[in-house]
Formats: structure tokens, sequence, C-alpha cells
């Protein structure tokens, strides 16, 4: 895995915009590992995956994350700012499988990677208003021996087991609302909120492409590829 270029990284947005977030996810990790085969990054578990997200996002856009997170209490947007470090935990290494037993009963099972989360997103309409049977259907998939059916419990030790396992799969944040003072945990998407930050960026790039094309006749791939300062100074004259 490498850091990729600003004209790179336009052309991965470009190609993962059609995508859902799974395999739009896995089109940023290709552009920054192509010596990677894409099912190889397919196959990294979902922790993994967010892990060299993270990575990615540092490289591009710096170690601190801003942005905004709405409070379940009240609904009031609260401002949050935390470097990477922060929420980066240990990141699984490849396995082809764990065993343990559950709920009394041996299994084996694999962490959810990639081709999961697709696999439901395209199932999406059916499993929307029943979170538990995407949740079964998800562990069923994982399972690669011993019985498909799970008890509650099984079920439950088999999910806190993953999460030991692939600490970075399920990255929460610790916040206070300023408003009502509700405190509580947030699921943070570290795949959703690195593509609103490129979907921003790419927004703002071609805009500036667009100006200073139309003043200089610059190709696109020259623009992007001058430093954003160098890109800025131009964008002040042509305004001025």
């Amino acid at each position: 895995m490498r850091p990729i270029s600003a004209v790179e990284m336009l052309d991965a947005w470009d190609r993962a915009s059609a995508l859902g977030p799974a395999r739009r996810a896995l089109e940023l990790l290709r552009a920054a590992s192509p010596e990677e085969p894409p099912e190889a990054l397919a196959a990294l578990s979902i922790g993994t995956r967010d892990a060299r997200l993270l990575t990615l996002r540092e490289w591009f856009f710096g170690p601190r994350i801003e942005g905004q997170i709405r409070c379940r209490q009240c609904s009031e947007n609260i401002e949050a700012s935390f470097p990477i470090a922060h929420i980066r935990t240990r990141a699984q290494e490849p396995a082809s499988g764990f065993e343990m037993t559950a709920g009394g009963t041996p299994i084996r099972f694999r962490l959810p990677d990639s081709t999961d989360l697709d696999w439901l997103e395209r199932r999406q309409d059916e499993l929307r208003s029943d979170p538990e049977r995407a949740r079964h259907l998800l562990l069923e998939r994982c399972i690669l021996a011993g019985p498909r059916e799970l008890s509650e419990r099984a079920e439950s030790e088999l999910v806190a087991r993953m999460g030991e396992l692939d600490p970075q799969a399920e990255t929460r944040l610790a916040i206070e609302c300023p408003a009502c003072h509700h405190r509580g945990n947030v699921l943070f998407d570290v795949g959703g909120f690195l593509w609103q930050e490129i979907h921003a960026w790419a927004r703002r790039m071609l805009r500036e492409v667009h100006a200073l094309a139309s003043a200089y006749g610059w190709s696109e791939r020259e623009i992007v590829s001058m430093s954003a300062a160098r890109r800025a100074a131009y964008l002040e004259m042509v305004g001025s």
C-alpha cells in the first residue's frame, strides 16, 4: 500500500461514484494497493480494511479528523475533532479461519469481509426492516464448519469473539452533547466518512479545474497535478 496522488484519487472517485459502499471502499484501496489482487483486498476483514482506509485518509487529508455528529437525543449537530491515532486499533492478521465453542457448540468461522457486506447491500430492500435477520445471514456466511443455525446465546458469543479478533471493524466514539448533555457511544463509519471527504474534495477540485481550464486552456491532468498552493495562486489571479 502506498500514498496516492491527486490525479489517482480523482480517478478512483470517478470509478467508485456509481458503486455501493462496500465496493466503493475496495475501489479506494485498489488505487493505493495496485500490487495486490482485487480478490485479496476483498477478502480482508472489515477491521483490516478500515485500518487501511484510515491510513489512506491520513496520507491524503492529514492525521486529524474534523466533522459533525448528530445527537440522538435532541438532533443537535456536535462538532467532533480528534486525531486518527485515537481510533486506530490493532489490525487483524490474515487467517483462513478461527475456532471457538459458542453456546456449547464447536464451530470454525472466518471474519466478515467486503464480499459479505456487498452481498448484504444487494439485499438491503428486503433486509432493511429486519436487522436481526441480516445479522443472522451474515454470521451464517462466516461459519466454515459447525451448525448454521445457532442459538441466540451462540450468536452473541460469536459476535463478541469476532469483535475481539477484529476491533477496528466497529469503531465507536464517546460523545457528550453540549446542548442536552446526553452522553453515549456512536458508531463511526470509517469508509462512509472517508467517502464524504473524498466526494467533497473531488467536487471542489473539478470546480477549480473548470475555472483554470477556462482561463488558461490547461488539461485536467495538468491542473490536478499542481500543488494546492500553486492552484490557489492561479485561482486568485483568475478571480482578480
